[in-house]
């Protein structure tokens, strides 16, 4: 989905390594057009910060699956997610509307991470669960999410 509502359905091999342009979505003969969706005002911030991430840790050649999603009405749920990874490690990235919000869940993901060998760390409204990341991968991340 790009940050203006517009969504396509592509075969998953497509764009691994670089993220996309509105008119290679359009014209690429994995990708079929799906139905708009309208953006609220209040995630257009949280989904250009998601791409903004996204193509940033694609450019620093880190594996990247995931992006923004409508969260369900009334729901504590991050506006998308990231899963990032190198061949050795990697990180689940989940962005919330603000840091309030990010905050509030931070206990939740600490509990519900607890055993994995996880350690979970926070920069204002993007929290990061790092499973095994070398410290190359985690200053890459680091300097993509706090952009």
């Amino acid at each position: 989905m790009l940050t203006d509502g517009r969504r396509f359905s592509c075969t998953d091999s497509l764009f691994t390594k670089a993220t996309p342009t509105a008119a290679e979505l359009v014209h690429a003969d994995g990708c079929q057009p799906m139905s708009r969706v309208e953006i609220p005002a209040v995630l257009r911030a949280s989904f250009a910060a998601i791409a903004r991430s996204r193509a940033c840790m694609l450019k620093a050649g880190l594996r990247v699956m995931g992006g923004s999603v409508l969260p369900a009405q009334g729901s504590p749920s991050p506006d998308g997610e990231l899963d990032v990874g190198n061949g050795s490690g990697g990180a689940l990235i989940a962005f919330y509307p603000d840091p309030s919000q990010a905050r509030l869940l931070e206990p939740g993901i600490v509990k519900s991470t607890k055993g994995l060998g996880a350690a979970v760390e926070r920069h204002g409204a993007v929290t990061v669960v790092w499973v095994a990341a070398a410290a190359s991968m985690r200053r890459d991340v680091r300097g993509c999410v706090s952009r």
